[in-house]
């Protein structure tokens, strides 16, 4: 049962939750039915002991591919498709790709070998997973296909639900690739761990995550907006039951002569701060800014006001209806119209002084400013001055850079001269740091 040992263990590398006794449930069963790979029934056992929750199926099958083989997997993917009967036949006249066509059919077949000339010429033990992924899609035109798709469901030669399809067979092609890809990486001589500690969406970059993660991100913050928003404050008022206040209840004492006559007792109210956003929704780092933006939306009623500016080059300010909205899907239109860019190119030093002008007289003293940028000014002027007045105005100030820090001050990178001017700067580029952040500025 060693096998099942270590299996847990590279689960737990990729992000699953799986305790000791579900392991030891795991070997109990499948020593006690007698049952070995590649019988199917061994995978079932296997996922109904080890996995709890929906978004680790995923995972959980490509490493199961991986350690054990795939004899009885592939069938079974392949049941799970989409596929539209009556094959390609209804889709020439839409001018599609094979690759298309086959987002649209579910069939995968005519595409197998093309994937595997693509990993084994393009995929190299140096690169990191998410990074060969991404060259083999281009490869094979994979993004290509999908925008052909859309644009078809545009003009209203698919319907919905086709598109929807599509869109969900492309996910598992993705996923067929990236199984494609961990082996070959693992052929070359990479390191289990390391590698398959590549497949956790929680430790994943923002810019990094599919579709389908993007929904588990989302889904996870609402989650922690959800325990934030009810979270009691640090200050107390006094009430009939709830914690007992010893101070109070002493000090009572006092005027009986040290008698106690009544306990007092107080509830913890819940902190309502002001709050103040500055975002940068430029190409590196907007969709960051997204998720950030949904966390603040799921947490605003903690907060006494929250205000929310974007930029790029350009300040503008968030309107409240935007919090009821999907808030990738809503920063993508605010793009699109260039309501915050001129340029294109962030300049983070004139954006300060506009801050200064035309936000910074209304802002309360009490107030806490968090700052969401890669602070990469493209040689502009950084208005140092100008932002540390900025930063004597508020309480706090807060710098979220989704960037690792070995890259902070690379090339245009202005983080050395902002960071000593503010409360603290912390590493965000990941869900995983984004709830530890969150914990404790929030």
């Amino acid at each position: 049962m060693k096998e099942i040992l270590t299996f847990a263990r590279l689960l737990r590398e990729a992000g699953l939750s799986v305790a000791s006794s579900e392991i030891a449930e795991a070997e109990f069963s499948v020593q006690s039915l007698g049952l070995a790979y590649p019988e199917p029934a061994h995978y079932d056992i296997l996922q109904a002991t080890l996995v709890k929750r929906r978004e680790d199926q995923p995972p959980f099958c490509s490493l199961y591919k991986l350690y054990f083989g795939d004899a009885n997997l592939t069938a079974r993917s392949k049941s799970q498709r989409k596929t539209e009967p009556g094959g390609d036949q209804g889709f020439k006249s839409l001018g599609l790709s094979t690759l298309a066509a086959a987002m649209l059919n579910g069939d995968f077949t005519p595409c197998h070998n093309s994937i595997r000339d693509s990993v084994i010429k393009l995929v190299g033990r140096e690169l990191p997973l998410e990074e060969s992924v991404r060259r083999v899609l281009v490869n094979l035109d994979y993004f290509g296909a999908l925008n052909s798709i859309r644009l078809n469901k545009e003009r209203r030669k698919l319907p919905e639900w086709m598109y929807q399809n599509a869109v969900e067979n492309a996910e598992n092609l993705y996923r067929e690739v990236q199984d494609e890809v961990l082996q070959r990486l693992l052929t070359l001589g990479a390191d289990w761990q390391k590698t398959v500690r590549q497949l956790n969406w929680r430790e994943k970059s923002f810019s990094l995550l599919t579709p389908a993660e993007m929904r588990l991100v989302k889904t996870y913050l609402d989650k922690i907006g959800k325990k934030l928003a009810t979270k009691p404050g640090l200050k107390r008022k006094p009430a009939p039951g709830g914690e007992f206040d010893l101070g109070n209840t002493l000090r009572r004492a006092m005027a009986t002569g040290g008698q106690i006559w009544k306990l007092n007792y107080a509830k913890r109210i819940p902190a309502r701060p002001e709050l103040v956003l500055l975002c940068d929704v430029s190409n590196s780092v907007y969709r960051f800014t997204g998720f950030m933006l949904q966390l603040v939306a799921a947490i605003k009623e903690r907060f006494r006001s929250v205000r929310s500016f974007l930029f790029v080059d350009i300040l503008w300010e968030v309107p409240a209806d935007i919090f009821q909205a999907d808030m990738q899907t809503a920063l993508e239109d605010i793009r699109e119209n260039n309501r915050c860019s001129v340029s294109g190119l962030s300049d983070f030093g004139q954006v300060f002084c506009q801050f200064a002008v035309g936000v910074l007289p209304e802002v309360s003293p009490q107030a806490s400013l968090i700052i969401l940028g890669d602070a990469r000014n493209n040689w502009r002027p950084n208005e140092f001055d100008t932002f540390k007045q900025i930063c004597q105005r508020f309480k706090h100030v807060y710098w979220l850079n989704p960037l690792s820090v070995s890259e902070w001050d690379e090339e245009d990178g202005q983080m050395h001269v902002y960071a000593p001017a503010c409360s603290g700067v912390f590493e965000c580029g990941n869900l995983a740091q984004l709830e530890q952040v969150v914990a404790k500025i929030l």
